[in-house]
């Protein structure tokens, strides 16, 4: 765990405690933090997040703190990311019809 949080992670209203029973915290061989794993790397890497206690807090503090890198709750950063809508930072969604399509099913 590192000593000093970025400030941008202050905005997120969630202990940092959690963390410490993550389950990437027994697989440390795996590359979290790369920006471009391999599809091997990031299906491994989506098997340990499956069974994590913690998915939830982690989901929730990688879009509260806008991390931006690494992966995270099960999915790399980025336009994979699955957006959570909060009081703090809604989410538009598409209105029912609309030509928008694609999205975790």
């Amino acid at each position: 765990m590192p000593g000093q949080w970025p400030a941008r992670y202050d905005r997120v209203h969630l202990p940092h405690g959690w963390m410490e029973n993550g389950s990437c915290l027994q697989r440390t061989d795996l590359p979290w933090i790369v920006d471009r794993p391999t599809a091997t790397e990031r299906l491994e890497m989506a098997t340990v997040c499956g069974s994590c206690p913690v998915l939830a807090q982690c989901r929730l503090f990688a879009v509260g703190a806008r991390v931006t890198a690494g992966f995270w709750a099960g999915a790399p950063r980025g336009d994979q990311l699955l957006q959570i809508p909060s009081q703090a930072d809604p989410v538009s969604r598409p209105v029912a019809g609309s030509s928008d399509v694609g999205g975790a099913a």
